[in-house]
């Protein structure tokens, strides 16, 4: 497996693989969620969350959340909550 750089966070009980793809264009296959989420193997997760650039002026970034099994996910507030913190802490060093 390549070496991906991601954040582990835990939030209310869930636990979340993020990837910061702002800085790195890494294609998000079924196959690699499956090795990191999984919990004998890789780092074990129950979403694993991409942070994404967006082509619009007033959005900072945009999201995707994909389930273990490579799916994507139409929500999560656990993960978002956890999102929310990575872009407000990264805006106070700015």
């Amino acid at each position: 497996m390549q070496k991906i750089d991601f954040i582990k966070m835990h939030g209310l009980g869930n636990d979340f693989v993020i990837i910061d793809n702002r800085i790195e264009n890494i294609d998000i296959s079924k196959n690699l969620i499956h090795q990191l989420s999984d919990r004998k193997s890789g780092a074990g997760c129950d979403q694993l969350i991409t942070i994404n650039s967006s082509n619009e002026s007033d959005i900072d970034a945009s999201i995707e959340i994909f389930n273990p099994s490579g799916d994507r996910a139409e929500a999560c507030g656990n993960g978002t909550r956890c999102v929310a913190k990575l872009l407000f802490d990264e805006s106070q060093k700015k």
